[in-house]
């Protein structure tokens, strides 16, 4: 759904995861010492997000929620083709989301009139190598700070899509033309799909069918050769999984049924299975339940397709924890989960009955509804750092090779992001760290350097910082003669 007043014209397109320890402990140094590590935590695929404004990201910390979603608008940025604006409000966005220790979700789409030929919002560029080139900057200027970008809005409607009818062909060319760019720019991006609506299964002029809209990108022309597809070309599939009046673990196939309901994510899974035999993550970019404005006293006629949503604030409050415990239970293939939203109620521009405010989770004086105290005390997302060691130990003899590596992994209950990270010793040049990732879970590799050192033990540390809190692991280092120990026959 748009931020924007374009919720109506979708009324109208959609009509429809020690004995032998005290033992080994006094033996002298060995030249190879393997770390006992215990199992790592349990990891979850989901991730808990929202959308929410910035000012209030202190309240989505309360909640133990760990993702928040941003949008770039490309012609705010790129203006004028080839000339690159500021990037300083992104820039804070991004800078504000992070040390809050959120991953984030960047929405990009906008195009500029230069690129599209058209003034109508969101028209698809005419060259996809346009849109490909913007998103090599976007991926370049936030390398290693924004975990995923989001191609697009609902591609499937028309009124997403410049006003022109869906075409997944041509959003799947522009997959194609830009995945590369992303990856050159920062490997460790994960593109996602343009979260799509749920417009049923038969496709109009202005309501391209999602479910085969999804289909189309692996198979275009549906003859079971997906050699032609876009498969490769985007990691995971957006999709906006709206509740409309139902519990999120209502079957799909159960009347009545007005065609919106949140097991549509489980759908898309299924068309990704049969068409592109693949068992890709969705990501719910998008997802709800709408309130009835009568708890704030308000008589709002959303028109018929939106009337029948409405639910109660118990309603809201419940489906909304639900479907987190769902998905969590039997979805392990689906990704972060972004509630729409937290705060579209506080947003002054808005008319009073517009539909958007009433998505939200907090009042129109920022107090908490029903839902967000749920939410904060029943997912139980206080998030548990784990570290498969907190101790890395190296021994090399004068004679050994100087550099020597060893890797711990790090893990997060609900997914999160590391921060920061901080190696300290007596002599910074012997230790150096890096991670697989900021999201975790995540490998962490402890390097060190022995050239130059005195004999004897050197000790350092090395601190993680991250959403679910910080965490130390020491670094000792022997340099000198190593003695080596065989243990008896009995004892190996």
């Amino acid at each position: 759904m748009q931020f924007a007043g374009r919720i109506r014209a979708k009324i109208l397109a959609i009509a429809t995861l020690s004995l032998l320890a005290a033992f080994l402990s006094t033996l002298p140094p060995t030249t190879s010492v393997r770390q006992v590590q215990a199992a790592p935590a349990p990891q979850t695929t989901i991730g808990y997000g929202i959308i929410a404004n910035e000012s209030r990201y202190n309240l989505v910390k309360a909640m133990g929620f760990n993702w928040i979603k941003i949008n770039l608008s490309w012609k705010s940025v790129e203006g004028t083709k080839g000339i690159i604006g500021s990037w300083s409000s992104y820039d804070a966005a991004v800078d504000t989301a992070r040390s809050n220790g959120f991953s984030i979700l960047m929405r990009v789409d906008d195009s500029p009139q230069w690129a599209s030929g058209s003034t109508a919002s969101n028209a698809p560029p005419i060259d996809d190598n346009d849109l490909a080139n913007f998103m090599y900057l976007v991926a370049q200027h936030f390398k290693g700070k924004v975990q995923a970008y989001e191609i697009w809005n609902e591609p499937n409607l028309s009124i997403e899509w410049g006003n022109q009818p869906p075409d997944p062909i041509k959003f799947g060319r522009m997959l194609k033309a830009l995945y590369p760019r992303v990856k050159q720019a920062d490997p460790s991006a994960i593109v996602v799909t343009g979260g799509v609506s749920t417009t049923g299964d038969v496709s109009s002029p202005g309501a391209y069918s999602d479910i085969e809209y999804i289909a189309r990108l692996y198979d275009p022309n549906m003859d079971r050769n997906p050699s032609d597809g876009f498969k490769g070309y985007f990691d995971a599939i957006g999709s906006h999984p709206y509740g409309g009046p139902y519990p999120p673990e209502q079957d799909p196939w159960s009347p009545p049924n007005m065609g919106t309901y949140f097991r549509r994510a489980w759908q898309h899974h299924q068309m990704a299975q049969e068409w592109g035999l693949e068992d890709v993550q969705i990501w719910a970019t998008e997802f709800g339940w709408l309130l009835d404005p009568a708890v704030d006293g308000l008589s709002c006629d959303f028109g018929s397709h939106f009337n029948q949503m409405k639910v109660s604030e118990q309603q809201q409050a419940d489906y909304l924890v639900r479907a987190f415990q769902y998905a969590k239970a039997n979805w392990p293939w689906m990704g972060p989960m972004f509630i729409m939203s937290l705060d579209t109620n506080m947003d002054p521009f808005r008319q009073q009955c517009d539909e958007i405010r009433f998505f939200a989770i907090l009042r129109p004086d920022g107090s908490p509804r029903q839902a967000y105290t749920s939410l904060k005390n029943n997912l139980n997302l206080t998030p548990v750092f784990s570290l498969s060691a907190t101790q890395a130990t190296f021994m090399l003899a004068p004679t050994d090779g100087d550099i020597v590596t060893q890797q711990i992994s790090l893990g997060n209950d609900g997914g999160g992001s590391i921060t920061s990270l901080t190696a300290t010793s007596s002599d910074p040049s012997w230790l150096t760290t890096s991670l697989s990732s900021t999201q975790t879970p995540a490998t962490l590799t402890i390097t060190v350097n022995k050239a130059g050192l005195s004999l004897g033990w050197h000790t350092g540390t090395v601190t993680i910082n991250s959403s679910a809190g910080a965490r130390t692991i020491t670094v000792q280092l022997f340099v000198g003669n190593v003695q080596r120990v065989y243990l008896p026959s009995a004892m190996r």
